[in-house]
């Protein structure tokens, strides 16, 4: 247990969140993690996928890699945990596969196999940091952004979308525009998008991660950019959403802007019912008799300085 702390202390002192994608212990990585005090503040999910069905549906493992390389493969491990990373919200994926049956012979050989892991961690961070670098150079004055962690996570099913079927587009393959992407996961606010891709062999790794990262700034925001990506620097910006998938042969990168205000709705009142006042109420006897004491100032009054008896009943 001493060693599962270890790790939960680690992951709290570089403040990373971990998914874990586990076949042949069923979930009991997740367990142990969960056992440890404190493990909320860094376990963000966990898989469990045993079936190659499974293996596919969640973590988006290709059944050629499990039919080429076998399902107790490190390629296969390093598939379930890119997957994972890729839906989750962590920064830290750690897969594992082998065989658990009871008649297994050769433990070893299955355990030599079933550690593989992936990490891709401060991507967004970097990304946010560039874009307010960016900004600051910008004479007009431009606020500070936030990353918005909603719109990140629909822009790395995006950008997952777009590195599996192998396009670069701000459209969908449900059809949706960027507007109708967010609209449909809840965002409702002003919502614009850039987007960039290439595919390639990657070793799917931090390091590669955030150099992929510097390469889509500089393609987007650099010195002969597209003239769309000046909109960006934009004062009424509030937040950042940034995704990234980065597989073996593909990398895509969204910048998600979104201006974040409260819409102040103007609601009808309802009708109102005539009030019913008890006549002891003080505070309308008081006005009542306020009013009539006015009424008395202003009238005709005889010479004889009294109010007659009509002019009275007339008030």
């Amino acid at each position: 247990m001493q060693e599962i702390e270890r790790v939960v202390a680690f992951l709290q002192r570089e403040q990373l969140k971990l998914t874990t994608a586990e076949s042949c212990t069923c979930g009991l990585m997740a367990s142990l993690l969960g056992d440890i005090p404190g493990c909320g503040q860094v376990l963000d999910s966990g898989f469990v996928v045993y079936s190659p069905k499974a293996k596919n549906r969640l973590l988006r493992v290709e059944f050629e890699t499990m039919e080429s390389f076998g399902l107790t493969s490190e390629e296969v491990a390093r598939e379930m945990a890119v997957g994972a990373l890729n839906a989750s919200g962590a920064t830290l994926a750690v897969a594992n596969t082998g065989v658990a049956d009871d008649d297994q012979e050769d433990a070893s050989v299955a355990a030599a196999v079933a550690a593989a892991g992936a990490a891709i961690a401060g991507v967004r961070e970097a990304a946010l940091d560039a874009l307010m670098k960016k900004r600051a150079k910008v004479p007009a004055k431009l606020g500070e952004l936030e990353l918005h962690g909603v719109a990140s996570s629909i822009a790395d099913l995006h950008c997952q979308e777009m590195a599996e079927k192998g396009f670069v587009s701000h459209w969908g393959l449900n059809g949706f525009k960027p507007y109708q992407r967010y609209a449909a996961n809840g965002l409702r606010h002003h919502v614009v998008e850039l987007v960039w891709g290439q595919d390639g062999s990657f070793t799917v790794d931090a390091e590669t991660a955030v150099k992929m990262v510097g390469e889509a700034f500089r393609a987007i925001h650099g010195d002969g950019a597209a003239a769309e990506a000046a909109t960006m620097l934009d004062a009424k910006h509030t937040h950042l959403g940034v995704g990234v998938c980065l597989t073996p042969g593909a990398f895509r990168y969204v910048e998600c802007y979104i201006d974040v205000y409260v819409e102040l709705v103007s609601v009808p009142s309802p009708p109102s019912s005539p009030e019913k006042e008890s006549p002891l109420s003080p505070s309308k006897l008081l006005e009542k008799g306020l009013n009539f004491m006015e009424g008395l100032v202003g009238m005709d009054l005889n010479g004889d300085g009294r109010v007659s008896y009509d002019e009275l009943v007339d008030f």
